[in-house]
């Protein structure tokens, strides 16, 4: 059996193994109940629904990218739970994390590291596109980029693989790839206590 994931929103975070991801987890969200367990593959975990074939539940899942570079992503029911948990993981503990969203529609991305936050949005609303920005620029960013008259094009998929090159050394392939072929440590159902 294979099944389809939707992989449109996701963070990444970096310079902590795996077992201080999921300590400062639990210690980030108290209230929240999680028991992490490592599956082979996404197939074997996923409870689907037998007709849409979408997860059931609200599951976190965390797989590793590179030495130094951790995937985190949900199912797509509870995506702003990965927003917070990014945010609260670089508040509290100091990670460099960041969140993306990427579909036909809009390219978000927000930046953590050293309490500091940077925002870049494009995304279409209606009919209208907008673009978002927020903080202090990155040195992997391109400002020239945001004067472009059409805003689909000062920031998109494209401007987003470069930031992401810049910053950890992966691009949207490599994730791709690596959420196919590699084991996932499943963060647990989402159990608000």
């Amino acid at each position: 059996m294979s099944i389809s994931f939707d992989l449109n929103a996701f963070s990444i975070i970096r310079d902590k193994d795996i077992t201080t991801i999921m300590h400062d987890v639990n210690r980030t969200y108290t209230d929240w109940n999680y028991e992490f367990s490592t599956f082979e593959s996404l197939e074997l975990l996923l409870d689907l629904h037998p007709i849409t074939r979408k997860p059931v539940n609200n599951y976190i899942f965390l797989t590793q990218l590179k030495t130094d570079c951790y995937l985190v992503f949900d199912d797509q029911i509870n995506s702003d739970g990965c927003s917070s948990l990014m945010h609260n993981l670089s508040r509290l503990f100091g990670y460099e994390c960041t969140n993306i969203t990427s579909n036909e529609n809009s390219t978000m991305f927000t930046y953590y590291h050293e309490k500091k936050k940077r925002v870049i949005y494009a995304y279409k609303e209606n009919t209208k596109w907008i673009f978002y920005t927020d903080g202090e620029i990155l040195k992997v960013e391109h400002p020239e980029y945001y004067d472009r008259r059409m805003i689909k094009k000062r920031f998109n998929v494209q401007i987003l693989d470069e930031y992401l090159e810049g910053l950890f050394q992966l691009r949207m392939e490599d994730i791709y790839k690596a959420v196919i072929k590699s084991n996932c440590i499943y963060a647990g159902e989402l159990v608000f206590i």
